[in-house]
């Protein structure tokens, strides 16, 4: 799939525990995060060349990126140069970085990955610059910290909901029984009810957390009733035929079942509501429920922050950080790029002038911080439970026994 405005802007991180062991070298290599120097000039900040990466290759968000960065550098005499790098390399590339001193200025990071590079000691403590969190939802808030420290600040943060066609259902499903029985109504010899991801490259996992935690259960718990529904949710959406169980090779790109008209109804996150030009925008709806639970969403985040180089350009990148997370820098990305704004006041002003995203708006307060809940366990979880729709859906196992084998591996 080529890059696009619909495609997720980023990925969930597979490098898993071999980046903490690889951070803990970088820390020792670099000699750990730098406080700044309270007695910085700010006139030392004149003719800087800074630089700042992110694992974001999309436009119109890496153009716009550029020059908002480049203004709020402008304003004390600076320069930044963004670099985006595909994110299936981006991990290894900080690693890199961080062993030779060569750590960018502005690191902006998935925040699933925000604790190892902060146990690596590569990352300084954002409050020591006076920066803070400001109208965030404690689950945003969260994904910055690491150990009771804020060493990372969300710009955008990303959940997910269900996209229906809007031609072809006039009431998207609320409960797992009227999704079961929507996608098999909707399936005919061209076209699946549903698609959804199956395979390991962090897809099928992430999205799958909204069904466990839209049927009551505990994304670390692989005996919970609400895990064990949500993986039997999947196994019967390809029993009934109303979902290929070629499902189970689809990564990142399974929206594309979605986008060439051969699926009804799939999950896709707020860049999808973009309207494109001689497309109808489709709908969007909370993930059902099942078992009387609330609707409910993981978060994601790519999280500003600011690497140990030395002091002088620490102290700048922060102006220059303060400068960019400002409302109107939000509001502006919102619109061109369709990211949800991690301000709540800014979030709820894109709403009102863009209501489709109200599905995505509406789950950012009480969303599940995988990476808060789990920490580094998260890896191994994400794997497991893309391992655990394998062995129901093809596999012939129960859900219940697909999630435990999975977990025993």
């Amino acid at each position: 799939m080529t890059p696009s405005p619909r495609r997720p802007p980023t990925r969930i991180s597979a490098l898993g525990g071999a980046v903490a062991a690889a951070l803990i070298l970088t820390s020792c290599v670099s000699g750990g995060a730098a406080a700044p120097e309270a007695d910085i000039d700010p006139a030392d900040f004149e003719g800087l060349e800074l630089t700042m990466w992110s694992g974001v290759p999309y436009e119109p968000f890496m153009t716009l990126n550029q020059e908002q960065l480049s203004a709020c550098a402008e304003e004390i005499g600076a320069t930044v140069t963004a670099e985006a790098y595909p994110s299936a390399e981006f991990g290894t590339l900080v690693l890199q970085a961080g062993a030779s001193d060569g750590l960018p200025d502005l690191l902006m990071v998935p925040s699933s990955d925000l604790p190892q590079y902060a146990e690596g000691g590569i990352l300084t403590d954002l409050s020591s610059y006076g920066l803070a969190p400001e109208d965030l939802a404690a689950s945003t808030e969260e994904m910055g910290m690491y150990d009771g420290t804020l060493y990372g600040l969300a710009s955008h943060v990303e959940v997910g909901a269900l996209q229906y066609d809007t031609s072809l259902v006039d009431a998207p499903p609320a409960t797992f029984d009227e999704l079961r029985a929507q996608a098999a109504e909707l399936t005919t010899d061209d076209r699946y009810g549903i698609a959804l991801p199956g395979s390991s490259d962090g897809a099928a996992s992430f999205f799958l957390l909204g069904f466990i935690l839209s049927a009551g259960g505990d994304p670390g718990d692989f005996e919970s009733p609400g895990t064990i529904a949500a993986i039997q949710l999947y196994k019967d959406l390809v029993a009934d035929g109303s979902m290929s169980p070629e499902m189970v090779s689809w990564g990142w790109d399974f929206q594309d079942q979605y986008n060439s008209g051969a699926a009804a109804m799939t999950v896709n996150g707020p860049w999808a509501a973009m309207p494109e030009e001689g497309e109808p925008v489709p709908g969007f709806a909370p993930y059902p429920t099942s078992d009387g639970a609330e609707s409910r969403q993981a978060i994601t985040a790519s999280e500003w922050t600011i690497p140990a180089t030395d002091p002088v350009r620490q102290a700048a990148a922060a102006e220059i950080l303060e400068c960019r997370l400002a409302a109107d820098n939000q509001l502006e990305v919102a619109q061109v790029q369709y990211y949800i704004p991690a301000r709540l006041e800014v979030g709820a002003e894109w709403e009102a002038d863009v209501p489709s995203v109200e599905a995505f708006t509406a789950s950012v307060e009480g969303a599940y911080n995988q990476g808060g809940e789990l920490g580094e366990d998260w890896y191994t979880t994400s794997t497991q439970l893309a391992n655990a729709i394998q062995y129901a859906v093809v596999g012939d196992l129960s859900a219940a026994e697909a999630l435990q084998r999975a977990a025993s591996e």
